[in-house]
């Protein structure tokens, strides 16, 4: 919060209650697409086997594609499971004409969000960001 507000940035910091590996860029469905989604998903997730997941809780900030939102994020190291995980979703959402994951993936775990870019900033004092390992995406 005082990082926000050193640099003229007001809002409130919100942590994350419910932590969770991002698989997905954010898209919506029609209401009615919505059971016929979970059932092509499901079916081919529940093939995938349990993995173990290496986390870098050092922390990197992420900025939503809009630029309204930045997020505090753990870097979560890929594996194959996730490449596989990632594969069978982006099969799925490309045939609801929906978007797919980025390419190359940034598996990651968002932490806290604020309100807008905070890379305005970050790219004014270089010599912070880089002490703080962050960067902006």
């Amino acid at each position: 919060q005082d990082l926000l507000e050193n640099h003229g940035h007001s809002g409130i910091v919100v942590a994350h209650e419910t932590l969770h590996v991002s698989l997905s860029k954010y898209f919506s469905l029609q209401v009615a697409q919505i059971d016929s989604f979970v059932k092509r998903l499901s079916e081919l997730v529940i093939q995938e086997r349990p993995t173990h997941l290496h986390v870098d809780t050092d922390g990197k900030i992420m900025i939503n594609e809009e630029g309204t939102r930045s997020f505090w994020c753990w870097t979560v190291y890929t594996n194959a499971t996730l490449l596989r995980l990632v594969a069978h979703i982006d099969s799925v959402l490309a045939s609801y004409n929906q978007p797919v994951y980025y390419k190359p993936p940034h598996f990651h775990i968002s932490v806290a969000s604020f309100p807008g870019s905070i890379g305005s900033f970050e790219a004014e004092d270089d010599h912070a960001r880089e002490s703080e390992d962050t960067f902006v995406q």
